[in-house]
């Protein structure tokens, strides 16, 4: 009986150890998202803007929707790292007898990963303001973000109900 004791100890010790990398993880994933999202802007509004002839670079359309895919590819980062870490908790909470300890939304996680999502469309949108070529790929960009906002959805909703059945 003592050797299940210590077990469980040690394997609590793991999650705790787990579920600590997983938060930092998905802290500084948001930060270089939100970094990366930021000087990427600040790069193509300088060439595509700038009055000087020397630093101002003819690039395509496309280049200018490049903050909306930084966006989306932080944001499923974001929710893996968080499902990941969601789990850790989970079982931690089961090993420590006190239920599943989480609701069926969680906010947080969603909101973490939100924030570099929105401020790359801002981002992008900003930089093709006037400019219908660049208009008309962020319309279909964004189609792309709302359909994958809402597999996310469904999935996250579906992995929180069987966790709660079980």
């Amino acid at each position: 009986m003592a050797s299940l004791d210590d077990s469980q100890k040690l394997r609590g010790d793991v999650l705790r150890d787990d579920l600590e990398t997983y938060r930092k993880i998905e802290n500084w994933g948001a930060s270089l998202f939100l970094g990366s999202i930021g000087l990427t802007f600040k790069q193509l509004l300088e060439w595509d803007r700038s009055c000087d002839a020397t630093k101002r670079l003819i690039l395509p359309d496309s280049a200018f929707i490049l903050p909306a895919f930084i966006g989306i590819v932080a944001f499923v980062f974001l929710r893996v790292v968080n499902f990941r870490s969601h789990k850790v908790a989970t079982q931690l909470h089961k090993l420590s007898g006190n239920g599943t300890g989480a609701s069926l939304l969680g906010s947080l996680g969603w909101i973490i990963a939100m924030i570099p999502l929105v401020f790359g469309y801002s981002t992008a949108w900003y930089l093709s303001v006037g400019i219908e070529p660049r208009q008309s790929m962020l319309r279909w960009v964004i189609v792309m973000g709302c359909v994958l906002l809402v597999l996310a959805l469904f999935r996250h909703i579906q992995c929180r109900r069987k966790e709660s059945a079980s």
